[in-house]
Protein backbone atom coordinates (compact mmCIF):
# COMPACT_ATOMS: atom_id res chain seq x y z
CA UNK A 1 0.00 0.00 0.00
CA UNK A 2 2.99 2.49 0.75
CA UNK A 3 4.29 1.68 -2.86
CA UNK A 4 0.93 2.55 -4.34
CA UNK A 5 0.97 6.20 -2.39
CA UNK A 6 4.42 7.06 -3.66
CA UNK A 7 3.49 6.07 -7.21
CA UNK A 8 0.06 8.44 -6.84
CA UNK A 9 1.86 11.25 -5.29
CA UNK A 10 5.03 10.53 -7.69
CA UNK A 11 3.52 12.29 -10.90
CA UNK A 12 1.89 15.32 -8.89
CA UNK A 13 5.72 16.30 -7.38
CA UNK A 14 7.20 16.52 -10.54
CA UNK A 15 4.10 18.23 -12.09
CA UNK A 16 4.66 20.69 -9.42
CA UNK A 17 8.31 20.71 -10.24
CA UNK A 18 7.62 21.59 -13.73
CA UNK A 19 5.18 24.25 -12.80
CA UNK A 20 8.29 25.70 -10.99
CA UNK A 21 10.51 25.60 -13.44
CA UNK A 22 8.23 27.32 -15.85
CA UNK A 23 7.07 30.16 -13.37
CA UNK A 24 11.09 31.01 -13.96
CA UNK A 25 11.02 31.86 -17.49
CA UNK A 26 9.37 35.09 -17.65
CA UNK A 27 12.06 36.11 -15.12
CA UNK A 28 14.92 35.14 -17.38
CA UNK A 29 13.29 36.87 -20.51
CA UNK A 30 12.67 39.80 -18.53
CA UNK A 31 16.60 39.59 -17.40
CA UNK A 32 17.64 39.14 -21.58
CA UNK A 33 15.13 41.76 -22.12
CA UNK A 34 16.74 44.20 -19.35
CA UNK A 35 20.40 43.11 -21.17
CA UNK A 36 19.53 44.03 -24.24
CA UNK A 37 18.17 47.32 -23.65
CA UNK A 38 20.98 47.78 -21.76
CA UNK A 39 23.56 46.95 -24.56
CA UNK A 40 21.19 48.48 -26.90
CA UNK A 41 22.12 51.94 -24.77
CA UNK A 42 25.76 51.70 -24.56
CA UNK A 43 25.96 50.87 -28.87
CA UNK A 44 23.36 54.23 -29.39
CA UNK A 45 26.53 55.76 -26.92
CA UNK A 46 28.88 54.83 -29.00
CA UNK A 47 27.07 55.59 -32.86
CA UNK A 48 26.88 58.94 -31.43
CA UNK A 49 29.84 59.41 -30.58
CA UNK A 50 31.33 58.00 -33.97
CA UNK A 51 29.13 61.14 -35.58
CA UNK A 52 31.49 63.68 -33.97
CA UNK A 53 34.66 62.13 -35.44
CA UNK A 54 36.78 64.88 -37.24
CA UNK A 55 35.45 67.28 -35.09
CA UNK A 56 38.67 69.07 -33.71
CA UNK A 57 40.02 69.57 -30.35
CA UNK A 58 38.89 72.60 -28.45
CA UNK A 59 40.43 72.94 -24.75
CA UNK A 60 36.94 73.12 -22.62
CA UNK A 61 34.80 72.14 -25.78
CA UNK A 62 31.95 70.16 -25.10
CA UNK A 63 30.06 70.97 -28.36
CA UNK A 64 30.62 70.22 -32.43
CA UNK A 65 32.55 73.28 -32.72
CA UNK A 66 35.46 71.61 -30.53
CA UNK A 67 35.78 69.29 -27.85
CA UNK A 68 38.46 68.05 -25.49
CA UNK A 69 38.77 64.29 -24.31
CA UNK A 70 36.14 64.84 -21.43
CA UNK A 71 33.80 67.12 -22.81
CA UNK A 72 33.60 65.05 -25.59
CA UNK A 73 32.70 62.14 -22.93
CA UNK A 74 30.21 64.46 -20.77
CA UNK A 75 28.85 65.65 -24.32
CA UNK A 76 27.93 62.03 -25.02
CA UNK A 77 26.65 60.96 -21.71
CA UNK A 78 24.20 63.69 -21.33
CA UNK A 79 22.94 63.56 -24.63
CA UNK A 80 21.50 60.04 -23.25
CA UNK A 81 20.10 61.50 -19.80
CA UNK A 82 23.10 60.08 -18.00
CA UNK A 83 24.92 62.14 -15.71
CA UNK A 84 28.83 62.32 -15.24
CA UNK A 85 31.37 65.02 -13.60
CA UNK A 86 32.76 67.02 -16.43
CA UNK A 87 36.70 66.34 -15.50
CA UNK A 88 38.15 63.17 -16.85
CA UNK A 89 39.99 63.12 -13.27
CA UNK A 90 36.14 62.77 -11.67
CA UNK A 91 34.90 60.68 -14.16
CA UNK A 92 37.57 58.33 -13.33
CA UNK A 93 36.22 57.99 -9.63
CA UNK A 94 32.76 56.65 -11.10
CA UNK A 95 31.52 53.27 -11.38
CA UNK A 96 33.28 50.48 -11.23
CA UNK A 97 36.64 49.26 -12.46
CA UNK A 98 37.31 46.53 -15.24
CA UNK A 99 39.39 44.50 -16.78
CA UNK A 100 40.85 45.94 -20.08
CA UNK A 101 39.95 42.79 -22.08
CA UNK A 102 36.29 42.95 -20.66
CA UNK A 103 35.65 46.31 -21.08
CA UNK A 104 32.19 47.18 -23.21
CA UNK A 105 31.01 49.33 -25.18
CA UNK A 106 30.56 52.73 -23.86
CA UNK A 107 33.18 51.89 -20.74
CA UNK A 108 35.58 54.60 -20.34
CA UNK A 109 39.58 54.26 -20.33
CA UNK A 110 41.66 56.79 -18.25
CA UNK A 111 44.90 57.57 -19.20
CA UNK A 112 47.48 59.57 -17.53
CA UNK A 113 51.02 61.17 -17.91
CA UNK A 114 52.17 61.28 -14.28
CA UNK A 115 50.14 59.82 -11.09
CA UNK A 116 46.81 61.94 -11.67
CA UNK A 117 44.30 61.02 -14.43
CA UNK A 118 44.27 63.17 -17.33
CA UNK A 119 42.56 61.55 -20.61
CA UNK A 120 39.36 60.14 -21.17
CA UNK A 121 38.51 57.73 -23.89
CA UNK A 122 35.20 55.99 -24.76
CA UNK A 123 35.32 52.38 -25.16
CA UNK A 124 33.92 50.47 -28.68
CA UNK A 125 35.46 47.27 -28.71
CA UNK A 126 37.92 45.48 -26.37
CA UNK A 127 39.48 42.07 -26.90
CA UNK A 128 42.47 40.37 -25.23
CA UNK A 129 44.43 42.11 -27.83
CA UNK A 130 42.73 45.09 -28.61
CA UNK A 131 40.97 48.27 -27.38
CA UNK A 132 39.02 50.71 -29.38
CA UNK A 133 38.05 53.91 -28.12
CA UNK A 134 37.04 57.43 -29.34
CA UNK A 135 38.43 60.32 -27.84
CA UNK A 136 39.10 63.94 -28.55
CA UNK A 137 43.25 64.32 -28.94
CA UNK A 138 45.21 67.70 -28.82
CA UNK A 139 46.72 66.86 -32.18
CA UNK A 140 43.99 65.26 -34.42
CA UNK A 141 40.85 66.10 -32.88
CA UNK A 142 38.09 63.34 -32.11
CA UNK A 143 39.53 60.04 -33.66
CA UNK A 144 38.55 56.40 -33.61
CA UNK A 145 41.70 54.19 -32.53
CA UNK A 146 43.27 51.54 -31.08
CA UNK A 147 45.58 52.33 -28.07
CA UNK A 148 46.71 48.86 -26.68
CA UNK A 149 49.33 48.65 -30.08
CA UNK A 150 49.83 52.05 -30.22
CA UNK A 151 53.18 52.94 -27.46
CA UNK A 152 52.27 56.05 -26.60
CA UNK A 153 48.66 55.45 -25.27
CA UNK A 154 49.26 51.96 -24.18
CA UNK A 155 51.48 52.58 -21.77
CA UNK A 156 49.65 55.56 -20.05
CA UNK A 157 46.50 53.43 -20.00
CA UNK A 158 46.06 53.36 -16.37
CA UNK A 159 42.14 52.11 -16.04
CA UNK A 160 38.62 50.98 -17.54
CA UNK A 161 35.62 51.70 -15.67
CA UNK A 162 31.69 50.60 -16.30
CA UNK A 163 30.32 54.09 -15.32
CA UNK A 164 26.74 52.12 -17.03
CA UNK A 165 25.94 49.77 -14.37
Amino acid sequence: MTGFRAIRILPWISGLLLMSCAALRPVDRDLNRHSARVDQHRVAMVNHARSYIGTPYRYGGRTQKGFDCSGLVYRVFQDHDVLIPRSAREQSTQGRKVNTHQARAADLAFFSVRNKVDHVALVTKANQRELWVIHSTTSMGVVHEEVLGSPYWSKRLRQVRDVLN
